[in-house]
């Protein structure tokens, strides 16, 4: 079963005082802690892997050809780890990639193979990777508007293998699914919100975690909104 350890922006495990922070979360699969830092200068994801309990330095490093713009405001590595591999959106800004062809997988297995690359051969990697489909949250949402405002996104995988992807600009929050052939929006959900959230599932169910500690539920099977059902202290 997997589970998610979500951070807020300004939570900083005692483990990574003085290192870079961990990218939104850190997921637990098969054993193992997966989580992603970002080199501010090149916007390089590096995946940091290993076995919960053991010390953090015994914890295996990997740069990869995925990473995340370092403008403001914040927009951390969109990803997801499961079924050994990750699936991630990759917002580096880069002439070569266009938003709607972003969203890029890495088998786990393979991962040890760029390890033979340089910075700048994995930015344009990360670019040239045939992505797995169009990135159709953002069409939808530039479709909307042509004004980009407080625009945040985050993406999970269910557990019956479809992808969940939030985005929300100006705002709106909108889910879109993705069933490996195609994708469909499913409601609209007015929110404020002015921060990065954090998109996961918990028994079957999406939900989304925002800065200001509010918690979210959507039940797609219904055909519902994002419905709030709990505020925590942060």
């Amino acid at each position: 079963m997997k589970r998610f350890l979500l951070l807020f922006s300004l939570a900083l495990y005692s483990f990574c005082a003085g290192a870079q922070k961990p990218e939104r979360k850190i997921i637990i699969d098969g054993g193992r802690f997966y989580y992603f830092t970002v080199d501010e200068a090149s916007q390089l994801a590096t995946l940091v892997s290993g076995r919960p309990g053991l010390p953090l330095h015994q914890a295996t490093r990997q740069a990869l050809p995925l990473g995340r713009r370092t403008s403001a405001p914040l927009q951390p590595l969109a990803f997801d780890i499961g079924q050994e591999s990750i699936i991630a959106v990759n917002w580096i800004r880069y002439p070569q990639q266009h938003p709607l062809f972003s969203l890029k997988t890495i088998s786990l297995a393979d991962s040890s193979k760029w390890k033979i690359k340089n910075e700048q051969e994995l930015i344009l990697n990360s670019c040239q990777q045939k992505d797995v489909t169009i990135f159709e949250p953002w069409k939808v949402i530039i479709g909307r508007s042509n004004v980009l405002e407080q625009t945040f996104f985050d993406l999970a995988k269910l557990q019956d293998g479809r992808l969940a992807v939030a985005i929300c600009n100006k705002g709106e929050l909108l889910l879109s699914l993705w069933d490996g052939t195609t994708w469909k929006t499913v409601g609209s959900t007015p929110v404020s919100f002015d921060h990065y959230f954090s998109l996961f599932t918990a028994n079957g169910k999406i939900m989304l975690l925002a800065a200001d500690g509010s918690v979210y539920l959507n039940d797609e099977l219904a055909g519902t909104d994002f419905k709030l059902i709990k505020k925590m202290a942060i």
